[in-house]
């Protein structure tokens, strides 16, 4: 499962917000787990915990408070191993911490503002940014410089049930007759919405139809003290053109869509408001497509994203901006002609279905998830949690690709080599190092793991090593007493084990080994598990040949050795790759001790102790074990290259360790 962290900068309930809760709702649980963090309390984080979503408030305070939220947010993003960044706007807070947490990003635009540096600093930090309409896009990215990070997805709506609809529950709420005609208008309170040049026009629009109700749905309460001022302008106006008994301001309705459903037609008389910073008006528009979902008929201003949303006298009918006289001139045109606004309402509820849809909506949203976090659904589950999202943690170029689960983070190889590649890496010359030149100071090696081995066993008595190699190790510990037996994939090492030290190794997978006798008091994988096809079932088979009173060695590559890569990269000038058919190792699985606990566990075994792999044959690997043991002293973290793992069997009805 994915976690994915949602951040929100606004504490109230807009259209935004309103989507924001739509994605949360309608999100795959399956695959996706997902956070939120807001800002402030207010409205959204009640409504959001009201989802049933776990909702976090990193408060803003002083300037400097900016500093302590990127703090905060990284350290949550590492701490709920977070995989994806949504932010639910352009919040170069958010952006910063995904960055410094190394966490892909994706932000939302949903409004033409004036855009500042910080906007555009945010978008050069994200992987991919969610544009509501090309309107808003096209007005931050006028160079094209970040064209490519682009995603336009237009708002949804999602309607309810038909029969849930009372389209007469306004009016009488309102105190409007059945037959009068009510045309409304929906938003916040902001001069950007336009709303003086609607009651301009409705005074117009009255002249004609006596009868005539108008309505803006708005939160009155403003706490801002412009937004304050703007609608008490509103008020002003109302008066002024003698519309105290016909223009209503009902309030702020968190289920918008029954009033909606009660217009004849909508209005949305939103404008452009331009200064020395930029222009400010609707990056989208969503009560234009709640009105087409619910079968009414949109007069809009043709500006920002409503220019997308409204086909002109097909689904809906554009006028100027900032100027009543034609919207009042195309109201009372609709209003003059019923059939005219049936075609509408007709062609608008078609396009709403074809374009605005919840379904698209999130396929479209989760097809960016994809992107953004280079992840890829597989038809086979992951081995270890189940899930089928994974990362493309790299790509080899020749045809096989490094997966890791979005959810436990095993990493994996697909499409697994054909077994004639594996065959021919390990013929006389893979070993030829360890028998001639690496020998001396291989049989110190041992002696170093047999000596740790000797320390956690109950006693000396049947070793099975899995992937036994040229066979040194067994004839180590055969010559301490263990009587030995081992596995080996390699013919060539089968056949130089037994003409060397004459001790029999069955050649073939583990899973296929049958014990001769009892159980074993010892099994060893050296470096083996990463190169198993299946090391679920490796390690399910060791728990079936292992004494409840045995005890399991495994040593394999460390995922997580970041300091290992910084030298290498340091040294080599390049970056080190996990997998390459020409490599010497082919390794197929990659581990973390995390994935590896896990593996351990569900497989019945209970973990001892996991440490680094400080064993090793060549100077240099001496030299890079003695960096990574100061740095994994100071972090606390393992970045060993390797790890070595000990665990025995966990008795039947006992828990797994946590």
């Amino acid at each position: 499962m994915e976690n994915i962290l949602y951040v929100s900068v606004f504490p109230h309930i807009g259209g935004g917000e309103v989507s924001l809760q739509l994605i949360l709702k309608r999100l795959d649980k399956k695959r996706f787990r997902p956070y939120v963090v807001c800002y402030a309390e207010g409205a959204l984080v009640e409504a959001l915990k009201g989802q049933g979503v776990e909702v976090f408030v990193f408060q803003r305070g002083s300037f400097f408070s900016n500093f302590t939220i990127i703090w905060k947010l990284a350290r949550f993003m590492k701490r709920y191993s977070i995989s994806l960044v949504h932010v639910n706007s352009l919040d170069i807070r958010a952006g910063v911490a995904a960055c410094l947490a190394g966490v892909p990003c994706i932000g939302h635009l949903r409004v033409i503002y004036p855009f500042s540096w910080r906007d555009r600093l945010f978008v050069s930090l994200a992987r991919k940014v969610i544009a509501v309409s090309e309107a808003a896009a096209d007005h931050l990215d006028k160079g094209k410089k970040y064209i490519a990070k682009f995603s336009i997805i237009a708002n949804a709506v999602e309607v309810p049930e038909s029969q849930s609809l009372d389209r007469g529950a306004l009016r009488r709420e309102l105190s409007i007759p059945e037959s009068a005609l009510l045309i409304g208008a929906v938003g916040r309170i902001h001069p950007v919405k336009g709303y003086e040049y609607f009651i301009e026009a409705a005074a117009m629009v009255r002249k004609e139809f006596p009868d005539a109700y108008f309505a803006i749905f708005a939160d009155t309460n403003e706490a801002d003290p412009d937004k304050r001022q703007y609608f008490h302008k509103l008020q002003e106006c109302v008066k002024r053109f003698h519309l105290e008994d016909r223009f209503l301001f009902p309030g702020f309705r968190r289920d918008i869509l029954p009033g909606i459903a009660a217009f004849d037609i909508t209005v949305v008389p939103s404008v452009e408001i331009k200064n020395e910073q930029g222009t400010l008006t609707e990056g989208f528009g969503r009560v234009a497509i709640e009105s087409m979902a619910m079968g009414v008929c949109v007069v809009a201003s043709r500006v920002g994203g409503l220019a997308e949303i409204i086909e002109d006298g097909l689904s809906g009918v554009f006028v100027e901006p900032a100027r009543a006289n034609a919207l009042a001139e195309a109201l009372v045109a609709l209003l003059k002609d019923p059939l005219k606004r049936l075609r509408l309402q007709q062609e608008a509820l078609k396009r709403y279905k074809s374009f605005y849809t919840v379904s698209r909506h999130m396929e479209l949203i989760e097809k960016v998830y994809a992107e953004a976090a280079n992840t890829q659904v597989v038809d086979t589950p992951c081995q270890l949690c189940g899930g089928y999202a994974f990362k493309v943690k790299e790509d080899s170029g020749c045809g096989y690709k490094v997966l890791q689960c979005s959810g436990c983070r095993f990493a994996f190889v697909r499409p697994l080599p054909a077994d004639d590649l594996l065959s021919g890496n390990y013929a006389q010359d893979y070993y030829k190092p360890w028998i001639t030149q690496q020998r001396l100071s291989r049989q110190k090696m041992w002696h170093n793991r047999l000596k740790r081995l000797n320390a956690a066993a109950p006693h000396k008595g049947r070793l099975l090593d899995v992937g036994c190699g040229d066979g040194l190790f067994l004839e180590t510990a055969q010559n301490a007493g263990w009587r030995v037996f081992g596995t080996e994939f390699s013919s060539y090492a089968v056949s130089f084990i037994k003409e060397k030290y004459g001790i029999e190794v069955f050649r073939g997978d583990i899973t296929e080994y049958e014990s001769p006798g009892s159980e074993f008091d010892a099994v060893t994988l050296w470096h083996v598990l990463e190169h198993t096809r299946d090391p679920v079932a490796v390690i399910k088979k060791l728990r079936s040949l292992l004494k409840d009173d045995g005890i399991l060695v495994l040593a394999l590559p460390n995922l997580d050795n970041w300091l290992s890569r910084g030298i290498y990269r340091l040294v080599k000038g390049k970056k080190p790759h996990l997998f390459s058919p020409l490599d010497r190792e082919l390794h197929l699985n990659f581990f973390k001790k995390e994935t590896l606990v896990a593996l351990l566990e569900m497989s019945g075994f209970e973990v001892i102790a996991v440490s680094g792999d400080c064993n090793g044959a060549r100077w240099q690997e001496h030299v890079l074990n003695l960096i990574n043991s100061f740095f994994s002293f100071i972090s606390g973290r393992l970045c060993f290259d390797s790890l070595e793992v000990y665990a025995r069997p966990r008795l039947k009805g006992s828990l797994p360790l946590k």
